[in-house]
């Protein structure tokens, strides 16, 4: 029976690059107080002998686990898991592991979130909080000083970080396409209004159109889920009030993507008879026929920063909450035609 390997240890490093234990725990947790030329020798060695740190000694000696846990309402939608997948490659930079469950409803997020304190997470991450007040199940949990950062929303008591993209400035920039192509005769799709970024940018779209005189009745929105076949049957319902409509804006790309179905199956064309402007910027926006105008989030420095808020408030627990909006930008493709009037 051949012999099991020896696990390589951090005193079997320091003897072969002739430096204290204290030097090479000082690399491995990526510290100063080495030079340069140190640091790279030991790294070297590291990297050739194939050691691994020994995760549940460096809990153990640290105090924590080094795992945060994220919660979002879909793994599968293409915005969270686009998030999550940033912030579990930022956290993963830091020494971090991270894991992740989804929850569509409130009783489901208290499962999960029961489940991820039972395996001792440093620190959590939690989208949409406002959605369906899952944030209250944590509010003790952040009263007591445990670790939380909100994606998507901001807390009532601002008492933990949170970090969301700026929904009503992305809200005026599409109003402001529309208006600037000519378009007065306007409808809104918009997600569940339940929901803070849905409605954000609804009231960015609205009171850009009421700055420039161009009021949105109630009757020309319509509110649904964010998945396509929830964009089409919008679409249907807003074809059947029988008002003219020139210029559609979906709040998500998927709820754009049902909304484009509903129009061609009138023989109508985009953009000629009707303009479409959708939300996210998703990969597929840009291989639809015509290619969709869409407001685009920057979802790698929404990850990046929810990962180094939470990171940072592990480590420093008396660190002051932060808010951060990320701004979007315009995305210009082929969906929205210009009106002969215009602004």
């Amino acid at each position: 029976m051949p012999m099991k390997k020896k696990r390589v240890s951090i005193l079997d490093i320091a003897k072969e690059a002739n430096v204290s234990y204290q030097a090479v725990s000082l690399v491995i947790n990526n510290k100063e107080g080495v030079s340069d030329e140190t640091r790279e020798r030991i790294s070297e060695i590291i990297q050739r002998l194939g050691y691994q740190p020994n995760e549940i000694a460096r809990s153990l000696v640290a105090g924590r686990t080094y795992t945060l846990g994220c919660i979002s309402e879909s793994l599968t939608d293409f915005a969270l898991s686009e998030i999550t997948e940033n912030i579990k490659t930022e956290a993963l930079s830091k020494g971090y592991f991270l894991i992740t469950g989804s929850a569509p409803n409130k009783e489901e997020a208290r499962s999960i979130f029961d489940q991820f304190m039972r395996r001792r997470v440093d620190g959590l991450i939690v989208f949409d909080p406002s959605m369906d007040r899952r944030d209250q199940l944590l509010s003790n949990s952040v009263e007591n000083g445990f670790p939380v950062v909100y994606v998507g929303a901001f807390p009532e008591k601002r008492n933990a970080s949170g970090i969301r993209p700026d929904d009503i400035q992305g809200g005026m920039t599409a109003a402001k396409v529309l208006l600037e192509h000519g378009h007065r005769e306007i409808a809104v799709i918009a997600g569940p209004l339940n929901e803070e970024c849905a409605s954000d940018r609804l009231k960015g779209f609205t009171d850009e159109l009421d700055s420039n005189h161009c009021p949105l009745e109630s009757a020309r929105i319509e509110s649904c889920s964010w998945l396509p076949q929830s964009g089409y049957q919008a679409m249907v319902s807003l074809f059947e009030k029988q008002f003219p409509i020139t210029a559609v804006f979906c709040q998500s790309d998927m709820i754009a993507i049902g909304a484009m179905r509903a129009i061609r199956e009138r023989n109508l064309r985009i953009p000629e008879d009707i303009s479409i402007i959708g939300f996210d910027d998703i990969p597929l926006s840009n291989y639809l026929e015509p290619p969709l105008t869409t407001i685009h989030q920057d979802l790698d420095e929404i990850g990046k920063h929810a990962a180094r808020l939470l990171i940072e408030k592990i480590e420093n627990p008396v660190k002051d909450p932060e808010f951060i909006f990320v701004e979007n930008t315009l995305v210009i493709r082929n969906s929205v035609s210009t009106l002969s009037r215009s602004v």
